[in-house]
């Protein structure tokens, strides 16, 4: 087994004039969301009657910051695509997929989404059309026991290979991103993969991954075709309303 496409840093960031335009590839948008004042969002009719109703649940305001964000990166790159006002397309989980979906006029929008969020950075990926792929993003803590961590959970063989890393927390978090990335994608709890060796169970279901560290965290995409013209599109608060 090959691992160092695994811990390759091929994806990229670009600078794009129309950053919200959706390409036929997977895009991946980027947005901080602790710097969010959450009343001036939910006051901009943005949202349903239902996703209000979450966001009001939700009872971290920094859990509540990260459902704005991610849910203002999805309406705002849709709208744009619809041609539609923000406040008419409508996000609900369907729990019978166990899949995030886009409504527009009482009809699911062919699209496909995957959502992660850590240390106050959200990061969406979107496809417009119904694609198979999952995304992780993580902080890169030094101060995290990641060792006793990786001792009891992770495979045997990912222990070995922190073990005898020069720098053992990237290889830690980079396994991390890849068991969550393949339990977004296989949609399995990731309960279900930790224990395994998770390049092994990549490589069996013939998977693609592109991976990266960004500004203090590891990324990584996993989907079921090439990887190509995949690039970060980094957004910026405070946003044009």
């Amino acid at each position: 087994m090959i691992l160092q496409p695994f811990f390759d840093n091929k994806l990229k960031s670009q600078i794009d004039l129309d950053i919200l335009a959706l390409q036929p590839e997977i895009n991946l948008f980027i947005l901080p969301s602790l710097e969010v004042d959450v009343d001036k969002f939910t006051h901009l009719n943005f949202f349903t009657d239902f996703e209000m109703n979450t966001i009001n649940k939700r009872k971290k305001y920094s859990a509540k910051q990260e459902y704005i964000i991610s849910r203002y990166i999805i309406k705002k790159a849709l709208s744009t695509w619809l041609n539609c006002e923000l406040n008419q397309i409508e996000t609900k989980f369907n729990d019978k997929l166990t899949r995030l979906e886009a409504i527009y006029k009482n009809k699911t929008v062919e699209t496909s989404i995957s959502i992660s969020h850590s240390k106050g950075l959200v990061c969406v990926a979107m496809s417009k059309t119904d694609s198979i792929f999952g995304i992780d993003l993580e902080y890169i803590n030094q101060k995290r026991p990641f060792i006793k961590l990786a001792n009891h959970f992770y495979h045997e063989n990912e222990m070995q290979l922190i073990s005898s890393a020069e720098l053992p927390h990237h290889i830690f978090y980079r396994i991390w991103t890849l068991k969550e990335a393949l339990a977004k994608t296989i949609r399995q709890p990731i309960s279900q993969l930790l224990s395994k060796n998770v390049f092994e169970e990549i490589n069996k279901r013939q998977l693609h991954t592109i991976s990266c560290h960004y500004q203090g965290f590891d990324i990584t995409l996993i989907n079921n075709k090439p990887l190509n013209n995949v690039f970060i599109k980094t957004l910026e608060v405070p946003l044009n309303f």
